[in-house]
Order: C-alpha cells, then sequence, then structure tokens
C-alpha cells in the first residue's frame, strides 16, 4: 500500500503487483498452519519457532482472547485464543484477501493497464533482456579499451528472493556476478534530465511514455488534490461548485510563495502606492515605542 503512493509508482505497477501479491498470499494461506512454514513463506519461516514459544524477537507474548458478549452487569465473556485459532482465523483472512483482489482487479483495473504494464514497464522490459550467453565474438582487447578488467555479461537474470515488489535481477560477468534492485524512480528522473539516456531511449518512446505517466497517475495525486480541497474547504459551508472551483485553481496554480515578482509588485504598491490608479500609501508595518525618539 505504501509502496503504491509513492509519487515515482506508475499506475501500471498494480498491473504488476496484485498478481504478486495474490500468490504470496495463497502461500501464506497454505503455511501458516506449519509447524515450520517453508522458505518461500520467508517471514513466517523466520518467525514460526518464536511464535510457538511466544516470542516475537525480543517481544514476550501472551496468551489471547476473544470478547464475545459484554451484559449490563458488566460481565464480560470471552473465550480463550490458542495459536491455532489465530492460524485458522489467518488463513480465512489470506483466502478472503484473494477474493477480493481479484474482484477488484476485474472491476477496476482497465485493460490499458495490461497493456502499458507489457510495453512501457521497466521492469518487466528488463526481464525481457534476460538471458544467458557463454561466449561474445569480441576481441578481448576491446573488451579491455572499455573497461571493468575485460569483464563482459555473461547471464543476465531475476532474481527471487522471498516476496518483494522490487525488481530484483542478478548480473553475472566473466569474472563474477552480482545483484542489483531496479531503481525505476531513477530510470524515470533520467527520461526527464539525462539527455544521453533520452537520446539512446528515443524521442518516440519518451513522448509516449511522459502521456501515459501523467494519465495513469497515481494515488499519491489523488490524496494531494485531496489535502488541496481540504485546505479550501470553509466553516460554515459553501456550496459544491465554489469548492470545486477554488480547489482546481489553487491545485492549477503555483504557490503564492513562488510568485516573488507579484509579491514584490504588491508590496510596492502597498507601501508607495500609485497617483495613477488612485492608491495611497501606507505606512511599514514596525512597530516602536514613540519613548525611543524622545531619547534622541
Amino acid at each position: 500500500m505504501l509502496r503504491g503512493q509513492m509519487l515515482s509508482c506508475t499506475g501500471w505497477k498494480i498491473a504488476t503487483w496484485i498478481p504478486q501479491v495474490k500468490d504470496q498470499m495463497n502461500l501464506f494461506a497454505t503455511q501458516v498452519s506449519r509447524e515450520i512454514p517453508s522458505l518461500p513463506a520467508s517471514h513466517l519461516h523466520k518467525h514460526a519457532a518464536d511464535i510457538a514459544e511466544f516470542k516475537y524477537n525480543s517481544i514476550d507474548l501472551v496468551q489471547g482472547w476473544l470478547i464475545e458478549s459484554e451484559e449490563l452487569d458488566k460481565k464480560t465473556n470471552w473465550t480463550i485464543r490458542e495459536l491455532m485459532d489465530c492460524r485458522d482465523d489467518l488463513k480465512q483472512l489470506a483466502s478472503h484477501m484473494v477474493l477480493a483482489l481479484t474482484e477488484r482487479s476485474k472491476s477496476r483495473i482497465p485493460d490499458l493497464l495490461y497493456i502499458l504494464q507489457k510495453c512501457v514497464d521497466f521492469g518487466i522490459l528488463s526481464s525481457g533482456l534476460c538471458g544467458k550467453k557463454m561466449s561474445i565474438p569480441v576481441k578481448r582487447s576491446l573488451l579491455m579499451q572499455v573497461g571493468q578488467g575485460g569483464q563482459f555479461v555473461t547471464k543476465f537474470a531475476v532474481e527471487k528472493d522471498g516476496f518483494d515488489l522490487l525488481d530484483k535481477f542478478r548480473v553475472t560477468l566473466s569474472g563474477g556476478s552480482s545483484s542489483y534492485v531496479l531503481q525505476e524512480d531513477q530510470l524515470i528522473q533520467m527520461l526527464y534530465t539525462n539527455p544521453t539516456f533520452y537520446e539512446a531511449v528515443g524521442r518516440e518512446f519518451c513522448i509516449i511514455y511522459d502521456i501515459f505517466y501523467v494519465k495513469a497517475g497515481t494515488e499519491t495525486i489523488a490524496e494531494s488534490f485531496y489535502q488541496v480541497m481540504n485546505a479550501q474547504e470553509k466553516d460554515g459551508g459553501q456550496s459544491q461548485e465554489v469548492l470545486t472551483m477554488r480547489t482546481k485553481l489553487d491545485w492549477c496554480l503555483p504557490s503564492i510563495i513562488q510568485c516573488e515578482k507579484a509579491l514584490s509588485g504588491m508590496a510596492k504598491l502597498y507601501i508607495e502606492g500609485d497617483k495613477s490608479l488612485g492608491l495611497k500609501k501606507h505606512f511599514i508595518p514596525i512597530y516602536k515605542d514613540a519613548r525611543i525618539d524622545s531619547l534622541f
């Protein structure tokens, strides 16, 4: 949820993440009842033994209870919660979440996002480059001129290390391998700020990407708009039309703090006035004790 609210998150990432979350929740539902969950359920696998001993990291866990009813005489009926009861409820919760995600994705995610996911998502595009090459038909002397000690990529693969929404890849060079996380927000920034990267990607792709990047806005943009509307709401009530217009103006126009020229002009008119406009001068709003002048 928090990752989806980031400004750098593209709208079509949701089409990628929902299947991954559903797979993880299905795995969670099958593993949560086991004494030692399998390694792919990394979080459960790491803490299952400690939870069975009523420990979680350095925290002591206590037996839980479920309040069933409260009577008028302040008598409370409750049922003790065993570890198996909690596991059964978690299994049911995971199953319900998978069903809810399936229904929501079918009714709320347009087909266009799935098309954009395949065409312009940098994680998907990078995955398409994955492969293995054992020999490179290039002279070693030329490789030495490029750098990296004459090393070249022999394998490029997606790396799966537990559940993570980040796009991770393992790059194997002729002299070793390293794991990398695709910093998609940095790639997007380079499209707009790095001329060399812009030319390498191509103007056509950048134009298409820019259009859909704006149109497929994330929840961050919507939340920002709601905050602007909340700031424009006045006590005592106002019509929906007035609130809508004030919000749109505030959203579209730059902040008044950024309008240095306009602020300077208004301050000058306030202090010096303007005879042609019939504006009188105003005193500079500085307050001082009149007794100070009498001392000099």
